[in-house]
């Protein structure tokens, strides 16, 4: 998971205020951008709330990144929604909206950008993938730091832990070993685990079960030969495990594609996530679907309060 769900009770909230936020109805006037028309457009692999099984994870996770770019990089041509402006951490903090259809679910997006000067491109990959700058290139040693750190600034998280690919099936890995069996040797760069959210004392707290990507940054004509863009981005990929729940919770469910672009030719880095969820149990979807663009807004300051809270060295710089 990247970000907080769409039911988004990240702060007070009521449902007048999501009527007054999103002006009406969130899905009047959208059209389904299924394929083949832009979103979802000649993907390979379709992003949802399907829920998947380890065998269902596309092989080709090259391939995979590139469909999450192009995602990514169709979010502008959305519908626009509200630009959410906060003042704390940073004075004048603006995270626009936007929202669409893809191949029958809602989707909603943020784009924001982040200056460099005050929360360096190093530091937001560390604590957003894991992924750190040694010895002249970038690595990940700890693919569970971007869920650690979800569970430290987003507030509803009640606990996360990770989930074992044997407890999918034993072909998953070699005897009793932690080594991936050659059928599933592409499931190396994945991890799986269990988010538990609680979103107030009248509603069953949510479980999200996901299989999640971290990549460290690249540069996109890496990535793609057809590029010329030397941009270096990094993603975070969320998928939908089919892992059985645990009794009491309600089972939700969540995708969401999220990527840092740092240009070197303007020192800025461009934060934007997309995602679609169903928080399940008594709650409609339309009332999720009203409040989630301030819920996706509000982790970008959320975020950067982390960071800030986080320990300075004695230049007072952010690690």
């Amino acid at each position: 998971m990247s970000t907080t769900p769409v039911l988004g009770f990240s702060e007070p909230h009521t449902p007048e205020e999501a009527m007054q936020d999103s002006r009406g109805d969130p899905l009047a006037g959208l059209s389904d951008l299924s394929t083949p028309e832009p979103g979802n457009a000649g993907m390979g692999f379709k992003f949802g709330l399907q829920p998947l099984n380890p065998h269902d994870i596309p092989v080709d996770t090259a391939k995979l990144v590139l469909e999450a770019n192009a995602l990514v990089e169709s979010i502008t041509t959305w519908r626009k929604g509200k630009v959410y402006t906060y003042d704390a951490p940073v004075a004048g903090l603006e995270v626009p909206t936007f929202s669409t259809i893809l191949d029958g679910e809602y989707w909603c997006a943020r784009v924001s950008h982040v200056n460099t000067d005050t929360y360096p491109f190093a530091t937001l990959v560390k604590h957003l993938t894991g992924a750190e700058f040694k010895e002249g290139e970038w690595v990940i040693r700890d693919r569970y730091r971007h869920t650690e750190s979800e569970g430290r600034y987003i507030q509803l998280v009640v606990r996360w832990r990770p989930i074992q690919w044997s407890s999918f099936s034993k072909s998953v890995l070699e005897g009793s070993t932690d080594t991936f069996s050659p059928e599933f040797s592409y499931l190396q760069d994945w991890i799986c685990v269990n988010l538990e959210y609680r979103f107030g004392s009248m509603l069953s707290n949510r479980e999200f079960n996901e299989f999640i990507l971290v990549t460290p940054p690249k540069r996109l004509c890496d990535l793609n030969p057809d590029e010329a863009d030397e941009s270096l981005v990094c993603f975070v990929i969320s998928l939908v495990a089919n892992y059985t729940v645990t009794a009491g919770n309600v089972h939700a469910a969540y995708c969401s594609v999220e990527r840092l672009k740092y240009d070197p030719q303007t020192n800025q880095v461009e934060w934007a996530m997309a995602t679609c969820s169903d928080a399940r149990g008594n709650l409609p979807r339309k009332l999720q679907r009203l409040m989630a663009a301030k819920a996706i807004s509000h982790d970008v300051p959320s975020f950067l309060q982390f960071l800030n809270a986080l320990r300075k060295d004695e230049d007072g710089s952010i690690n």
